[in-house]
């Protein structure tokens, strides 16, 4: 895999071993229950997400990525899957075109509004206008806390088809995007979603809760405001998905239970 020289991969890759390694449990286990992976990555970066799940010849997938700068080596890493649409485009809650430019730290890209280049936001609701045509039934998002406006573009497929949604809970960056920290757990809640595995940004599991109990959230939000660069990783499932949500988290109970005691942060 092609990444440009600053991007933080190989660091994270090398150090936590767990980083993002749920989703590869997660797209298993919609596989498993619908046949066929269909993944929708916002904010698809290098096309790292693709190993992750292990794609098959039977998957289908869109990569939504904006970035000039990490672009090149989205198109290159996923040039040998023929299963694969990339879409190149940032997403945002309406289409439209704004003066922005691109910032890029280590291995993520934002905007900084009023820059002096060109930014055209597309939706996911106009990406996938088309009644007739296949639709995510996993819906990946990390877009550096603007995941609010991407679901407010997104409400009518989120409304409609309601994916698994595997996302980064990012509450420090919310609120520089000038949103309350609950603000993207709240679009989900209002297209009908219920319930969210949470784990930390190091990919071990927490707990699990319900989107309507805001004070609990409120509080693992406040603890990642205590730490430095801290986030959560969310699995979140809407009732539709019930048995699928019953068994995936038995599974993952148990795939840390067989892993034993988190290890110390020093490695002692």
């Amino acid at each position: 895999m092609l990444f440009p020289g600053q991007h933080d991969l190989p660091l994270l890759a090398n150090d936590l071993p767990l980083f993002n390694t749920p989703l590869r449990r997660l797209a298993t286990a919609v596989r498993s229950r619908d046949g066929q992976l269909r993944l929708l990555d916002i904010g698809a970066n290098i096309g790292d997400g693709m190993p992750l799940v292990d794609p098959r010849a039977t998957d289908e997938f869109w990569l939504v990525e904006g970035s000039s700068e990490f672009l090149p080596y989205l198109r290159r890493n996923v040039s040998g899957y023929r299963n694969v649409t990339v879409v190149p485009t940032y997403v945002g809650e309406e289409f439209q075109v704004s003066r922005g430019s691109e910032v890029v730290t280590d291995g993520n890209a934002h905007i900084k509004e009023g820059g002096r280049g060109e930014i055209i936001y597309e939706t996911v609701d106009r990406i996938f206008q088309d009644p007739s045509s296949h639709v995510p039934n996993l819906f990946k998002i990390d877009v550096e806390g603007h995941e609010a406006r991407v679901f407010a573009g997104s409400r009518g497929l989120l409304g409609r088809v309601q994916p698994v949604v595997f996302m980064e809970w990012y509450p420090s960056l919310l609120q520089r995007e000038g949103f309350g920290v609950l603000a993207s757990l709240d679009m989900l809640r209002e297209a009908g979603y219920a319930r969210a595995v949470v784990y930390d940004n190091h990919g071990y599991l927490l707990e699990e809760c319900g989107l309507d109990e805001r004070e609990r959230l409120e509080h693992l939000a406040r603890y990642a405001g205590m730490r430095e660069r801290f986030y959560f990783d969310l699995v979140v499932f809407a009732p539709r998905h019930e048995s699928l949500r019953t068994g995936f988290v038995a599974a993952e109970e148990a795939f840390f239970a067989a892993r034993g005691p988190v290890p110390p942060a020093d490695g002692s």
